[in-house]
């Protein structure tokens, strides 16, 4: 799992955080460590964004979570890591 820091804009750290989840599948493929499925996630600290990269798709959640939503967001963060 990839976690991307931006002071406000989200949307513009999407790119900046799928570039680095293709980094980590290249760098694992190159060591052989395969894994189909590679998550990310973009926060300001107060909100957050979802997104993943199976194999050469990747799929970004469009919702933005609000910190309120801390429940949530540790579940998505848990969901994450068990299915790595």
């Amino acid at each position: 799992m990839i976690l991307e820091a931006k002071k406000e804009n989200l949307n513009g750290g999407l790119g900046q955080c799928l570039a680095e989840v293709v980094a980590v599948q290249t760098f694992n493929a190159a060591k052989s460590q395969l894994a189909s499925t590679t998550h990310g996630s973009v926060s300001s600290g107060t909100a957050w964004k979802f997104l993943k990269l199976t194999n050469q798709t990747d799929t970004i959640d469009l919702a933005e979570y609000p910190l309120p939503l801390v429940e949530q967001i540790l579940s998505f963060l848990i969901w994450m890591a068990q299915e790595g």
